[in-house]
């Protein structure tokens, strides 16, 4: 909800014009209704249910409006240390930082938000991602496909080699 709020706004700015900003806004903010009255996503539950041709009632187990609003405040910290870690990777390969480099950050982890691929998988769909998105602004691509191929190795391989490890010694 938070990435797909903050790529809809970065992708009306980034189109210059106010009407896409509110018209992005608005729809954004339509969007998480369902997320936050059980009873309309209970409807779209029973519909999609209905959609894919598989079972369901279309219940929701009702949870509670702090409990929604914890997640969505848990979803903003994680998102907002994706975006830092791709801020610094940026400076660290002397990508100088902008309006426009944080709008094309937040386009990017927008887009990835949408792989189609496993995890373990998506570094080369990320990269093409982050290629296609910032062709304009570096005058060499390899920076951008170092620095998106750090941050899937620092939050995806990091995390499961440590773990890897950890399971092996615990056997």
């Amino acid at each position: 909800l938070v990435t797909i709020l903050v790529a809809a706004v970065a992708l009306s700015y980034s189109l210059i014009n106010p009407i896409f900003l509110s018209i992005a806004i608005v729809l954004s903010l339509l969007c998480s209704i369902p997320y936050f009255n059980s009873k309309w996503l209970a409807v779209l539950s029973g519909f999609m249910f209905r959609f894919i041709g598989k079972s369901g009632n279309g219940v929701i187990p009702v949870t509670s409006f702090l409990l929604k609003l914890k997640v969505v405040l848990l979803s903003a910290i994680r998102y907002s240390v994706y975006f830092l870690q791709y801020v610094l990777i940026y400076s660290f390969f002397k990508i100088a930082a902008s309006k426009v480099l944080i709008v094309k950050t937040a386009l990017l982890l927008g887009a990835q938000t949408f792989s189609p691929f496993l995890p373990l998988f998506d570094s080369g769909f990320r990269s093409g991602v982050a290629l296609m998105i910032f062709r304009s602004e570096v005058a060499n691509p390899l920076t951008v496909v170092t620095a998106t191929l750090l941050v899937w190795l620092i939050n995806l391989m990091v995390p499961a080699f440590v773990g890897y490890y950890f399971v092996l010694r615990k056997k």
